[in-house]
């Protein structure tokens, strides 16, 4: 996949509702497990990982759209 299709793929899975809600709602549960005081280190720290991977994930995708933007830019 040349890195347009890919930036256009990104761009469709990011603004996907069903994307969007799958996202909020593993974030969401992991939230609930951090913030719970009942949970133990090992299931807080397990959830701010998942929460961390889930933001480096769109973070790469929105690097992926940026660079193909910039590209575009440089072309005109």
């Amino acid at each position: 996949m040349n890195k347009k299709d890919k930036a256009n793929a990104y761009k469709r899975l990011l603004n996907d509702d069903t994307f969007k809600l799958v996202l909020e709602e593993v974030r969401e549960g992991q939230v609930g497990v951090f913030l719970n005081p009942n949970s133990i280190g090992e299931d807080r720290e397990k959830a701010h990982n998942i929460v961390i991977a889930l933001q480096s994930v769109v973070d790469y995708m929105d690097g992926v759209i940026a660079s193909d933007i910039i590209d575009d830019r440089k072309k005109q």
